[in-house]
């Protein structure tokens, strides 16, 4: 990103890009894991489970639009 602002919403440029960071997320840690690397260590850098994170937002939002009804 260019010209960084903690005040702009980047919402939508980040969610452009948010199925190939989840692919990049997963294939890392696959990689780590094929290779007996604990991704909890500073051995996996780099590495992201941010696949982990999205998953567990989308759960909470499923959760909560159930919950509505």
């Amino acid at each position: 990103m260019t010209k960084y602002s903690k005040s702009k919403n980047y919402y939508e440029l980040l969610c452009e890009n948010m199925e190939d960071a989840i692919q990049n997320s997963k294939k890392l840690v696959k990689m780590h894991n094929d290779n007996g690397i604990n991704i909890v260590s500073t051995e996996s850098n780099p590495c992201t489970q941010v696949h982990e994170v999205i998953d567990r937002i989308d759960k909470i939002k499923k959760e909560n639009r159930k919950k509505r009804w």
